[in-house]
């Protein structure tokens, strides 16, 4: 009899014969094994001490149920299973192939999230998957993936969104409907706190988004309050989508009407011949009976109305000229461009006046005076920088001219 392989003393029979029992033990009356026993096996051949301790040591140690050449003592997470083994390729089929402890590594495929149900993906919606889950799309092509009618497929019309998502809105579309406008000028007037800013805003048409507004100033409100010292142009971009933008400009005249010997009283044109100089306090009473602000005879944009601010349009009965009356036909300018010198035709005037000229940032490079009922003017523009100028008489609507 051998034990876990090794052959112990025993007694055996040499005849054959049908036994009704089998006892492991003494004999004699003497005790008998009163446990359990894992296997027996009752061979019809001898066999040598050697060849059963093998046979224990082989039986007894793992075995390669499925033969793919791994034991689960050497790593194999499924001995049923042949394709299943440490080193085997792993595959997308949501089992540990390869036996390292993970499922479907490194070779899961990306999806994303097809919200709108038009064949093209949200970039920012993703997941990992074996294969393509309902409701997801193998490219990350679409621009709005609430929208099917916004992706790379459809053709781009005009209507300030980006159809086709390429970064672009409304190409070949022939150009933008959008423009804008801002009164042709407007006045300021220091010394006196009431009327000493302006507040510009564009009227901008032909677009339903909202506009990205740029002024020359800096600002990128859609209105901006201003109170220069000095008459400055002011211009404003108006920006939709990326390639529909528009410009425009106006003159911010300034008329200083501080007075007396500390510039601490204002100017007055009383009955509109007689100049006074008065008090701040004093300047609402003279306003409300037809009184104007600044000296008498001065030619102004916008006459200063305490009823509704600075209006555009001189109130009526005012003593003061209004300059867009005054001067309806606007400036012009030749040669333009020029390098060197420029003509400026201009409207007479009973007074003096005098031509300014501001650069694109409405900073004022120039100042020219004209003598009374002078119809044109020769200006030395050499010594300024190539670029865009804008010329205006005191006032006046400003008329843009290059210097090269």
């Amino acid at each position: 009899m051998f034990l876990n392989g090794v052959q112990t003393p025993s007694t055996y029979s040499q005849a054959p014969y049908t036994p009704t029992f089998f006892r492991i033990g003494g004999q004699n009356g003497c005790r008998f094994w009163n446990g359990k026993v894992d296997d027996v096996r009752i061979y019809d051949i001898a066999l040598q001490t050697d060849e059963v301790t093998a046979l224990f040591e082989y039986e007894s140690s793992p075995q390669d149920i499925d033969n793919d050449g791994y034991t689960t003592d050497d790593g194999d997470c499924d001995d049923e299973n042949s394709a299943i083994y440490p080193g085997a390729t792993e595959l997308c089929n949501e089992v540990d192939d390869n036996c390292d402890g993970e499922i479907d590594e490194g070779i899961q495929l990306m999806f994303f999230e097809d919200v709108d149900n038009d064949g093209y993906g949200d970039p920012n919606s993703i997941i990992f998957a074996c294969s393509i889950p309902e409701g997801y799309s193998h490219n990350n092509d679409d621009c709005n993936d609430e929208n099917a009618n916004i992706n790379p497929s459809v053709q781009e019309v005009c209507n300030e969104i980006d159809d086709n998502c390429d970064d672009n809105v409304d190409e070949n579309c022939g150009g933008c409907n959008l423009t804008i406008s801002l009164p042709l000028c407007k006045t300021v007037y220091i010394g006196y706190s009431p009327a000493s800013s302006t507040t510009l805003t564009p009227t901008v048409t032909g677009s339903t988004n909202a506009p990205i507004y740029a002024w020359s100033n800096g600002a990128t409100t859609a209105s901006i309050t201003v109170s220069p010292s000095y008459s400055t142009i002011y211009t404003v971009s108006v920006t939709v989508g990326n390639n529909c933008m528009a410009t425009a400009s106006t003159l911010v005249e300034s008329v200083d009407v501080r007075c007396g010997n500390n510039n601490n009283k204002v100017q007055i044109c009383h009955d509109g011949t007689n100049t006074l100089c008065v008090a701040p306090s004093a300047v609402p009473d003279h306003l409300a009976h037809g009184d104007a602000l600044g000296a008498c005879g001065l030619q102004v944009c916008n006459p200063y109305n305490p009823a509704g601010g600075n209006q555009f349009q001189a109130p009526s009965g005012s003593p003061h000229n209004h300059v867009a009356e005054a001067t309806e036909a606007q400036l012009v300018v030749y040669p333009n461009p020029s390098s060197r010198e420029i003509t400026v035709i201009i409207t007479p005037s009973e007074t003096l006046t005098q031509l300014e000229i501001q650069n694109s940032l409405g900073i004022m490079v120039l100042r020219e005076k004209v003598e009374q009922n002078v119809a044109s003017q020769k200006i030395d523009v050499s010594t300024l920088p190539p670029g865009i100028y804008f010329i205006s008489q005191h006032g006046g609507v400003p008329v843009q001219f290059v210097k090269q």
